[in-house]
């Protein structure tokens, strides 16, 4: 008689007392994939590790569940001794003693698998967008929008349906998720020659740049927008965000103000909202952009938000709030 996959991983545990093994095919005959299973002196687990070598999504799913039930098949395993937490399944995705989670390690490695095993993790524990690391206080999305040369967009409205008000967090340096993926496509020169000479890409090139850019204007635009819609709790598209949207957003990238201004009408920065204030009122009002890990020749050519707006409407200076 075959054996189930609970006794199968019984079976393999018991055999390899200081190892996971854990099935990464679904045919019959399994290729075991083993790991140790003792929590290093940094606090880091097996799941870690697991995730850090790009593991597939149907390794990672195994993993959950036969560790799972090996956790509560020995109850005086190691990791049980250390955490004293024998009936508590979230020990699989605890955090090391610096704040790293699972999903932090995920996202930082961001493997080609990251969008399906972003919604495993979440599906087992939807409070790991809200784990902050100690020395940075960066939270998940934090690391995807500073770290990742490529950005899936079912990704990121994962980590936003599960709590879009990381969107505001800010980490030691004062950045937040937007200013993060600001600093971040500054690698890119269409976003270095746009922010220090003003030279924007042509009207092709917003959407479709060399394969060396591998996150276009367009796609920076789409993500920024989606995330300050989120974090306001709008569920306007990037067709109906409007300048008040942007300017009241907190370290808003003046990178992001100059893309918007070939997209939207520079007549509604004169606008006034209820409280009769322009865009221009809500920007002099926010905290600018950290000058954190920005090159010294890019911020003495940059220019802040407030300069940008005089300069596209001039006339915004002279209304009153």
């Amino acid at each position: 008689m075959q054996a189930s996959r609970k006794e199968l991983g019984r079976i393999v545990a018991d055999k390899n007392p200081i190892a996971w093994a854990v099935p990464d095919t679904k045919e019959k005959e399994h290729r075991y994939f083993f790991l140790d299973s003792r929590i290093s002196k940094e606090g880091d687990t097996p799941l870690m590790r697991l995730l850090a070598l790009h593991a597939t999504p149907l390794t990672v799913e195994n993993f959950l569940f036969y560790a799972k039930d090996r956790l509560q098949y020995h109850q005086r395993h190691a990791i049980l001794r250390q955490e004293n937490t024998s009936n508590n399944p979230n020990i699989l995705l605890k955090s090391n003693n610096q704040g790293v989670s699972p999903l932090h390690v995920l996202l930082h490695r961001n493997s080609f698998y990251v969008g399906e095993i972003v919604r495993l993790l979440l599906r087992v524990d939807p409070t790991l967008v809200r784990r902050r690391m100690k020395i940075t206080g960066s939270f998940p999305l934090h690391i995807s929008m500073a770290n990742s040369l490529t950005i899936q967009q079912e990704v990121l409205e994962d980590l936003l349906m599960a709590d879009p008000s990381v969107v505001y967090e800010e980490d030691v340096d004062g950045d937040n998720p937007v200013s993060l993926l600001c600093k971040n496509v500054l690698r890119f020169r269409w976003a270095r020659n746009w922010v220090t000479q003003s030279v924007s890409p042509k009207a092709k090139d917003l959407t479709s740049q060399s394969w060396m850019t591998v996150i276009t204007p367009d796609q920076f635009m789409g993500y920024c927008t989606a995330m300050i819609n989120a974090a306001q709790g709008s569920s306007c598209a990037q067709d109906c965000v409007t300048w008040h949207n942007i300017c009241t957003f907190p370290r808003c990238p003046p990178l992001l103000i100059k893309i918007l201004a070939q997209k939207m009408s520079i007549d509604s920065l004169l606008q006034q909202d209820e409280e009769g204030c322009t865009p221009l009122h809500y920007a002099a009002k926010g905290a600018a952009m950290s000058r954190a890990s920005i090159p010294q020749h890019v911020l003495e050519e940059s220019k802040s938000i407030v300069e940008l707006i005089l300069s596209l409407a001039p006339q915004a200076a002279s209304y009153k709030e």
